[in-house]
């Protein structure tokens, strides 16, 4: 499903089809149960998704926001709150905020009876996290469709974000090529986000990817079968900026050349008892006229 959405970028069509219920495979549970191997490390001041206490969480992340007429792509910042009591659930990707009383379905589904929000392993991703999930959110304003991926939790509140140290975080990375003729979904891949609080910089690196040709399935080889992103700047509780770069094998080799857009945006989630964030997780976009290039990473 993550790779469908991100394809929609340069297929229309597409884009408008997944915003049909019944255009979209299904999807299976959230599985809670599967919590991160940070275990007992975690802060006790912070809410994890799954829980049922009688708090209230602020939820935030990044989103990419598809646009097919006319074509747009924004990366930007989420926002929103989280009723774990009743599991009511309210996010805002910067266009559009959706709004669900009692949280979730068995489905992992959120709506609010016009749009329709997914977010479950079946999007690429495991499950395996205390305080993020990714998801996909397609809806319409003013008949204009539109599909929003992103990742989004229990932020880190900025008042915890450590000014020393540094930390590595290990998780999983989604990808989408297009090189103006051809989709590629590069799925299965491993994510490396290594934090300096100190120097307030990150660098993120996802490679290990199954790539294949979207439209027949059949595995592709594209030039490259790694991607970095170097360089972002911590602010808050988010980082963004850096450089993006493509590689084979470990070796930086450039396959789009004319770069007319380049963003790169992540969030903190969560805290541990020593006192670091628990998770992160993000976006980076690259187009060119030769081609675009979309990642998302999520780790702990």
């Amino acid at each position: 499903m993550f790779a469908s959405s991100l394809t929609a970028l340069s297929r229309p069509k597409a884009l408008c089809a997944m915003l049909l219920v019944t255009a979209l495979p299904a999807c299976n549970s959230v599985d809670e149960s599967r919590t991160s191997t940070s275990g007992t490390n975690l802060s006790p001041d912070y809410e994890r998704l799954a829980s049922t206490a009688n708090e209230t969480s602020t939820l935030g992340g990044v989103a990419l926001r598809l646009q097919p007429i006319p074509t747009a792509t924004t990366l930007t910042t989420s926002s929103g709150t989280l009723d774990h009591a009743s599991g009511a659930t309210t996010i805002n990707d910067g266009a559009y905020t959706l709004v669900d009383p009692d949280g979730f379905s068995a489905g992992g589904l959120l709506t609010d009876g016009v749009s329709t929000l997914f977010s479950t392993p079946a999007q690429g991703f495991s499950g395996n996290y205390d305080y993020a999930r990714v998801y996909s959110h397609a809806y319409f304003i003013n008949t204009v469709p539109f599909v929003t991926t992103g990742v989004y939790g229990v932020v880190t509140r900025p008042q915890d974000m450590p000014t020393t140290g540094s930390a590595t975080l290990t998780g999983e990375a989604q990808a989408s090529y297009f090189n103006s003729t051809t989709n590629f979904d590069l799925s299965k891949g491993t994510s490396k986000i290594e934090a300096n609080f100190a120097n307030g910089t990150v660098d993120v690196t996802t490679d290990q990817f199954d790539i294949t040709n979207r439209e027949t399935g059949v595995s592709a080889n594209v030039g490259f079968n790694g991607i970095k992103i170097t360089g972002m700047k911590i602010f808050g509780n988010q980082f963004s900026g850096g450089t993006i770069t493509t590689q084979q094998n470990g070796r930086d080799v450039e396959i789009i050349t004319d770069r007319a857009q380049e963003s790169a945006l992540g969030r903190f989630f969560g805290l541990t008892n020593s006192g670091q964030p628990d998770e992160a997780g993000g976006i980076g976009y690259l187009r060119g006229d030769d081609g675009s290039l979309t990642t998302i990473f999520l780790a702990d």
